[in-house]
């Protein structure tokens, strides 16, 4: 070794220098250290690889699931578009059905008679106002009587009701009343306000009176009727 090559004149000499070499070969291990640089460890470099690699199958799985409930709410709204498109037209073979029966219906009554036999009267009076006047008499005649009995009946079924005295109570007011509107309006019409300035003549104000009461007390038993059915 490199101490059997010098000679010391002594021993302190000799550990003098034996304490320099250890102290030196301790500095250079020392700024070996400091300036090397640490290789990175390949298992680490593996670990950090797959959890980037999980990190990204997470966002892509979160994203799978997010166009899988787009598509879903799309085909929904589809499905809800279809069904309202399907309402509507269900809506508009209901509403021309309705129509097609208001209209018949309208059509049943234009051709509706009166009263009984009032047609064939109106055809014998053959357009005079004295003749019409009698056959309009006739029908108030026949649907007055038909609207007393249809009352008396309706004061039957007030007797089934909770509180029957002020059912017939009710009745009696509501028919009272009628009867007023009916006369006074009656009285007007008669009167020739209406019809007079059209230049129409008395007969004619007459006829028309008599028209209005014959055909408003057949409205009247129609609405006790509907009472009474339902």
């Amino acid at each position: 070794m490199i101490f059997r090559q010098m000679e010391f004149s002594d021993k302190k000499s000799m550990l003098l220098a034996l304490c320099l070499f250890v102290a030196g070969l301790a500095a250079g291990f020392s700024v070996h250290g400091l300036l090397a640089k640490p290789e990175p460890s390949k298992g680490s470099e593996l670990d950090s690889l797959q959890k980037r690699l999980a990190a990204a199958e997470d966002g892509a799985s979160r994203f799978k699931t997010i166009a899988a409930g787009l598509k879903k709410a799309v085909n929904d709204e589809k499905s809800r578009a279809g069904e309202l498109e399907n309402l509507c037209e269900n809506l508009k073979t209901e509403n021309t059905a309705l129509q097609e029966k208001l209209q018949s219906a309208n059509d049943n009554k234009a051709n509706e008679e009166l009263a009984p036999h009032f047609n064939q009267c109106m055809d014998k009076a053959s357009g005079s106002d004295f003749a019409m006047k009698d056959c309009y008499q006739e029908a108030l005649e026949y649907w007055d009587g038909q609207l007393n009995g249809l009352y008396a009946r309706v004061v039957k079924v007030c007797n089934d009701d909770a509180n029957p005295e002020a059912c017939k109570s009710k009745l009696k007011k509501m028919q009272t009343s009628w009867i007023a509107y009916k006369d006074i309006m009656s009285d007007y019409i008669y009167s020739g306000e209406i019809t007079n300035k059209g230049g129409y003549s008395g007969s004619l104000n007459r006829l028309s009176g008599i028209a209005f009461l014959a055909e408003e007390t057949k409205g009247q038993f129609e609405r006790l009727k509907y009472f009474v059915d339902n």
